[in-house]
């Protein structure tokens, strides 16, 4: 299955809007694009040329989707990959390019995308995009977020992590550090939040309920002895690691 994944350049209080240049994105007032130039150095330029050279399409919402397409087709001898990749673009209000090969996704868009990953062909990259994100996250459709963190704060802009996320578990697969202290990270999808302590507790709680529904006249001081007297039970907890070993 093809997998998702989203790039960004991101703050450390999260914000994710133009980072490119001051012109990119001023929605909201905001009056900071371009914050992530001054911090650019070999290290970072060498880490980014890589991911561009990987097999790709692209996935993109209409905005960013917009101002590449004025720019790339006019850069090719920079990165002529983007120019081949078969660009899907979520938009309700355009449903054709110049700027070929492109698909526009105009109806249920976590459904599109779902299908989309089920065929044949290269990773689906997302660059910029911030309101698509937020579908893609809703509808646990992110399987690698690839981030540049810089060392600045922005107070106020578009939020990778916003209406759209849900609790979800990633593991680290890839870290560096630039000279200009922009850390790159690549996090995969790997299940639900917790892990097994948070399944050890979540069976206690269950052991609690069904002491008290054994015994529902016992106080709730009484009811919580009963719980501890099960932790120190060894059945219990042969029981309880069993079932963390299968549901992992």
């Amino acid at each position: 299955m093809r997998k998702v994944v989203v790039y960004e350049h991101i703050s450390l209080d999260g914000i994710i809007q133009a980072p490119g240049g001051t012109d990119e994105d001023n929605s909201g007032g905001f009056v900071h694009g371009g914050w992530s130039a001054s911090h650019s150095d070999e290290v970072l330029g060498s880490l980014l040329r890589q991911q561009m050279k990987k097999p790709f399409d692209l996935l993109l919402g209409r905005k960013t989707f917009e101002i590449w397409e004025s720019y790339w087709p006019q850069h090719d001898d920079v990165w002529p990959e983007v120019n081949t990749a078969t660009k899907y673009i979520v938009s309700s209000t355009r449903t054709f390019s110049e700027w070929q090969p492109s698909m526009f996704l105009i109806r249920d868009i976590s459904e599109e995308v779902t299908k989309i990953k089920q065929q044949q062909g290269p990773d689906l990259h997302v660059w910029g995009s911030g309101n698509l994100i937020q579908t893609l996250f809703e509808h646990d459709l992110v399987d690698v977020l690839w981030l540049m963190i810089y060392p600045i704060t922005l107070g106020a802009g578009k939020r990778l992590f916003a209406d759209g996320t849900i609790p979800a578990a990633f593991k680290l697969t890839e870290s560096h550090v630039t000279s200009k202290s922009v850390i790159v990270v690549s996090y995969e999808r790997s299940g639900v939040i917790g892990g097994s302590w948070f399944r050890c507790f979540e069976a206690l709680q269950r052991e609690n309920a069904a002491q008290q529904s054994l015994q529902p006249t016992r106080s709730a001081a009484e009811a919580g002895v009963g719980v501890f007297e099960a932790i120190g039970s060894w059945d219990w907890w042969v029981s309880m690691i069993s079932e963390i070993i299968q549901s992992t």
